[in-house]
């Protein structure tokens, strides 16, 4: 993306369609037992921008409200950084972070939780972008869709 388009109008450009976004997300049926609550766009660097997704809170109730994804301003890198957000997802890192702490579920509901935020993670690049272009209209998605496709070969790290 044109660096110059990273800008405070660019900026305020994608928070007047997170609502759209969010709407979206959640319309769709395979998100299941979790929602989207909120998206906000912030100003990263010069090159970047941050999207801090809310999600609320898993099945087993663990608070998934901040979920910081850097992007560089486009549709298609957002969707990329998303599924590489949900390919970095690992089960037995997550339950072992739990396990034996105060007030934590069992063993067993632990592992279905992250099997359940993991299934949902991996749909986030899907649930973005399916009928997206419809919620917002040609004009914005082509806007925000301005950018090279992405490759799952290359994810930032998390």
């Amino acid at each position: 993306m044109n660096n110059n388009l990273l800008n405070e109008e660019y900026i305020s450009f994608l928070n007047s369609i997170a609502d759209d976004i969010v709407d979206n997300m959640n319309s769709n049926p395979d998100i299941g037992d979790f929602e989207v609550c909120d998206l906000k766009f912030i100003q990263g660097n010069d090159k970047e921008v941050l999207a801090v997704f809310d999600f609320g809170h898993s099945p087993a109730g663990e608070d998934l409200s901040e979920n910081d994804i850097f992007f560089d301003g486009t549709l298609n890198d957002l969707k990329h950084e998303l599924y590489c957000f949900g390919e970095s997802f690992d089960i037995d890192e997550h339950v072992s972070l739990w396990l034996g702490g105060r007030g934590a579920p069992s063993a067993r509901e632990l592992v279905e939780d992250a099997e359940a935020q993991q299934e949902f993670f991996s749909k986030l690049d899907y649930l973005l972008d399916c009928d997206l272009e419809k919620k917002i209209g040609t004009e914005n998605y082509n806007r925000f869709s301005n950018g090279p496709s992405y490759n799952h070969e290359i994810c930032r790290s998390r």
